[in-house]
């Protein structure tokens, strides 16, 4: 018996109707089939390391790559963190303190934070934060503070800048909004003690890349619009007037905390985008106000009539005696159906329409009048109006 081949049970085979098991004999394996088998293991074995091993010096050596639309891409987690905390920290130096002191009350007022935009000493923040101050005190992150003037300011973006006496500052680099999309990674710095500086970094992600948000200007009673980005971030007063910056450190959106709260949205956070802050900011270092590009008129959505001949546009309400817009023609019931070749349909349009151009330029306007369409051209000025 010892003698005997061991039989094993494999498949079934039929032979004449019957199923019997085929009987097979088990027969070692040659030793140069083992030999070949473990000189195979050995060489996946030396791959699999070597591939693990290029894999992680990669990671460790490329931290931060550009992609094509040059973003910042992150290779792991504990990269992310590292170099997202090493553009917080570069971008924190351009962040400073704001308070203000009113006089009668005695009290500093801890008020928010404000971004260096120029080295030679201008600061953007919100303008609420220095509404009313009698005295303000910016406070850099090294600690030195200065007296602070404000240069000008406006209510209906809730723009202020201000400027210190000194120069060679760390000015933040100003991004450009439009580029910005949903889920982008983005850094909110701020400061939440204007008595020792704490920049007030926190990490999240954009919800909604043009956030349209409506106001009215309440000294011409005009409404107005402009773009917010919306993130998961949530701007308190520590950070309100401070940067919301992309990841390439550049500065995307002023932060604000009352749009936060006015749109009623708890959970997320509000910055002004950088591309609608800029004007306004450019010309409140140049004029110290808030006259707007405009074309010199008040005017309302015009509502189409039903029928062939029904207009859309912007129904001149009034047009500002001696504008640019009366002396070219255009008055009262006009409607204002296209600027450049782009339709207006509302008030707001103008602003976007004019928002790249400057003093002095010509706006070609298209007009309807008595059922007849006209050209207009309007050379372009600053008023104290919207359109």
């Amino acid at each position: 018996m010892d003698n005997q081949p061991i039989i094993k049970e494999t498949s079934p085979i039929n032979i004449g109707g019957d199923i019997v098991f085929k009987k097979t004999k088990n027969k070692k394996k040659p030793r140069y089939k083992i030999f070949l088998n473990i000189i195979f293991y050995i060489i996946i074995a030396s791959l699999s390391g070597a591939i693990t091993a290029k894999i992680l010096v990669d990671k460790e050596l490329a931290k931060i790559t550009i992609d094509g639309n040059g973003k910042s891409v992150f290779l792991n987690t504990k990269e992310k963190r590292e170099a997202m905390s090493e553009i917080a920290n570069k971008v924190s130096a351009s962040v400073v303190s704001i308070s203000k002191i009113v006089y009668g009350k005695n009290v500093e007022i801890e008020s928010g934070a404000g971004t260096i935009i120029r080295e030679d000493g201008y600061i953007v923040t919100n303008q609420r934060i220095v509404y009313k101050a009698d005295e303000i005190k910016v406070k850099l992150s090294n600690n030195k503070v200065y007296v602070g003037q404000v240069v000008g300011s406006d209510p209906v973006l809730d723009i202020a800048v201000i400027k210190i006496d000194e120069v060679g500052l760390p000015a933040v680099i100003i991004g450009d909004s439009s580029k910005v999309k949903m889920d982008d990674e983005v850094i909110s710095i701020g400061n939440p003690n204007a008595n020792a500086f704490q920049g007030a970094i926190s990490y999240g992600v954009v919800e909604n890349a043009n956030q349209r948000i409506s106001a009215t200007d309440r000294q011409i009673r005009q409404p107005v619009s402009y773009n917010a980005i919306r993130t998961d971030i949530e701007i308190f007063a520590g950070n309100t007037g401070g940067p919301l910056c992309n990841l390439n450190g550049e500065m995307i959106g002023i932060n604000n905390n009352i749009l936060s709260y006015t749109e009623k949205a708890t959970k997320s956070g509000f910055a002004i985008a950088i591309e609608d802050a800029k004007p306004i900011i450019d010309i409140l270092m140049k004029r110290g106000n808030t006259l707007k590009l405009g074309l010199g008129i008040y005017g309302d959505k015009a509502i189409p009539k039903n029928g062939v001949d029904g207009v859309s546009g912007v129904y001149v309400r009034d047009v500002l005696k001696d504008s640019e817009a009366y002396k070219a023609g255009i008055r009262p019931t006009d409607i204002i159906t296209s600027i450049n070749d782009i339709n207006i349909t509302e008030v707001e349009d103008i602003s976007r329409v004019l928002r790249t151009s400057q003093e002095g330029h010509i706006a070609v306007c298209k007009v309807w009048r008595n059922g007849e369409y006209e050209s207009i051209n309007v050379k372009l000025d600053y008023y104290r109006m919207l359109s």
